[in-house]
């Protein structure tokens, strides 16, 4: 009886956990600020129910994930607008991201490990896919993910050549003149830009401002490492280029910075690794290195922590904007349409009902007030009303 109600509740656990990604693939067809807490509380539910059963949750995240593959193999050998759509939606990108989500939490090699390579060929298919311009937001949010992974694994994900791609686009070599100044645009809620977009400076701002970020915090995940120094030439020679090119004096001051704390991070571990005693083959002696050094903390981390703070600022104070739609609740929606429903009549008849306070009329206004009382004329009763703005 024991197994056999074990059995039974596994079935339930299992209908359950699939009817949950099921219900979150449902919602997320439009993505905003109006649901985003909704979402969120949706995906981690999926991780803490998933956490339950790890060799059920392993069976079923190899399923949505292959599903995710055969969408975007279809894409890449069938190109069409049909094909592209199936990919290019929220609801295959947040199932990509609850899925890394759900890898992360459960990344040790008995639990989810063989799932984080899959998972890191869609997420680069994806990149590979749509590489114009227009889907900058996209590449950002598939890139934070790829990111999460990378760091939650300890795997070494190749971001850079796509995040240059970004930086080094056209658009930023262009002169944008400010003639207004336009809202920064909400890059997580954000797939794909319009063109009139491309013009705006904050648009423009925005991304290169992403795109730098992402590029400091994958290179802060390697900043301890012993080949640092290696890793990061490439990139520091197409910052260079890069700096020169770009039309912003913004933009230029932001790469520069971010140069010289590459540039000083390389330094450091050149330095370290100077006084190093073990040759590369000696794995064991290399990672004890490393660890040492990550322990004790490189330029480049502390410099990324600062971004992450001040990032974590600003877009609190963007979630709080006040263009930001609130939802209603129930009682709320029943009292407008009351409202609305009223007649004028109705209307009229409640702002002569209601009594007169002093403190809404004016000094000049509270004499003709007495005197209406003692007159009890038409009169004052019509100068009262019209100073409460009811007339």
């Amino acid at each position: 009886n024991a197994e056999y109600m074990g059995e039974l509740s596994r079935g339930f656990r299992e209908t359950i956990m699939k009817g949950m990604f099921l219900t979150l693939v449902k919602n997320t067809k439009f993505f905003n600020r109006a649901n985003l807490k909704i979402i969120s509380f949706l995906m981690n539910s999926i991780v803490v129910l998933y956490g339950d059963d790890l060799i059920v949750a392993y069976q079923m995240a190899f399923v949505y994930i292959r599903q995710l593959a055969i969408y975007l193999r279809t894409a890449l050998r069938t190109p069409s607008d049909e094909s592209f759509q199936i990919v290019y939606n929220w609801q295959f990108v947040n199932s990509f991201r609850v899925l890394a989500m759900l890898v992360c939490q459960y990344v040790k090699p008995d639990d989810l490990w063989p799932l984080v390579y899959p998972l890191v060929q869609i997420g680069c298919g994806v990149l590979d896919l749509f590489p114009s311009p227009k889907c900058f937001p996209l590449h950002l949010n598939i890139i934070g993910i790829l990111n999460r992974i990378g760091r939650a694994a300890g795997v070494f994900i190749p971001l850079v050549p796509y995040l240059l791609r970004i930086l080094n686009s056209p658009e930023f070599k262009r002169k944008t003149y400010k003639a207004k100044q336009n809202r920064a645009p909400d890059l997580i809620t954000l797939l794909r830009a319009k063109t009139p977009q491309f013009k705006q400076l904050s648009y423009q701002t925005t991304i290169f401002s992403e795109a730098t970020y992402y590029l400091m915090e994958h290179l802060s995940q390697h900043a301890h490492t012993i080949g640092f120094p290696e890793m990061a030439y490439p990139a520091l020679a197409q910052l260079r280029h890069l700096r020169r090119d770009v039309a912003q004096m913004e933009w230029k001051d932001e790469m520069r910075s971010t140069i010289q704390e590459i540039e000083k991070n390389a330094a450091f571990i050149q330095q370290r690794r100077q006084a190093v005693a073990f040759g590369p083959r000696e794995s064991d002696q290399v990672a004890s290195w490393e660890n040492s050094i990550k322990a004790t903390g490189t330029p480049l981390t502390a410099y990324f922590g600062r971004m992450h703070q001040l990032r974590t600022k600003l877009l609190t104070h963007h979630t709080a904007r006040d263009d930001v739609p609130k939802r209603k609740t129930l009682e709320e929606t029943l009292g407008e349409e009351s409202t609305l429903n009223k007649t004028a009549k109705d209307r009229r008849q409640e702002a002569e009902d209601r009594p007169i306070l002093e403190h809404e009329l004016s000094d000049s206004d509270s004499y003709e007030v007495e005197v209406g009382k003692r007159s009890g004329t038409m009169k004052m009763r019509k100068r009262m009303r019209r100073a409460q703005g009811r007339w």
